[in-house]
């Protein structure tokens, strides 16, 4: 049966304007009706934005409340989910914010003055988990199949960002996945030829590189996954002295 699904978003910009000015409170309270209801205004959680935020991209309720707790605890905020904004410190204030970003897993994220108004401390804090959050990607675990040594990943952010390394593991790599969020990777490991189905942006560029890394030729279908991150990527790697090529079936 044809279905229509609303497609997430590919970018997030972050404004840090008033969503928590107190003078009209939009992020810090849900409003009442009608101001004649006499409905009291209830503060606002933490997880609210983002499950709204998720909703509007397309996302199941339940989904979206699943994937806000994650990016909730991915930047920091954990039990303090529950609490209403309106007692948050700055630095909280910023980090809810970036999770509300993080829920649809955008491929680009546009961040303005996000250490605006923390202290130094905050700041190094800030820049430190915007730079973790741009470095856990799948393609390192590509890149880990081809160095010596055992290396763990934790993605504690996204579960099932993990789940691609089973078609790694039919390439021969040696994965073990512990859990949804971990793996640990030993290598170096001879990678074959397979024929797979990319499952999303991310992990379709990693099974790009893998495919380049191994014996044989191997086949990636479903690309318009990829085609949305990496416009001509082909092209691109062909130039650079990869055996790549776009083939129709």
């Amino acid at each position: 049966m044809p279905q229509i699904r609303a497609q997430p978003q590919n970018a997030v910009h972050i404004a840090l304007g008033n969503f928590f000015d107190k003078r009209n409170q939009p992020g810090l309270v849900r409003r009442g009706k009608d101001k004649g209801t006499g409905e009291k205004q209830r503060p606002l959680a933490a997880r609210a934005p983002g499950e709204q935020a998720g909703q509007l991209s397309g996302l199941p309720a339940k989904a979206a409340r699943e994937r806000t707790a994650d990016v909730l605890r991915h930047v920091g905020i954990a039990e303090e989910r529950y609490r209403p904004m309106g007692g948050y410190s700055t630095g909280m204030k910023q980090r809810v914010k970036l999770a509300q970003a993080l829920v649809h897993d955008p491929r680009l994220l546009l961040l303005d003055e996000p250490t605006n108004g923390l202290d130094p401390a905050g700041r190094d804090e800030m820049l430190e988990l915007i730079r973790r959050t741009g470095t856990e990607f799948g393609i390192a675990i590509v890149m880990a199949t081809q160095s010596r040594g055992s290396m763990l990943f934790h993605d504690w952010m996204y579960p099932s960002r993990m789940f691609f390394t089973d078609k790694l593991v039919s390439m021969g790599a040696q994965i073990v996945l512990c859990d949804p969020h971990r793996c640990i990777v030993q290598g170096p490991s001879q990678l074959y030829s397979e024929k797979m189905e990319s499952p999303d942006i991310r992990a379709g560029m990693a099974l790009v590189l893998a495919a380049l890394s191994a014996q044989g030729k191997s086949t990636i279908r479903n690309i318009t996954q990829i085609d949305r991150g990496y416009e001509r990527v082909e092209q691109k790697l062909a130039a650079l002295g990869a055996k790549i090529e776009r083939a129709m079936e």
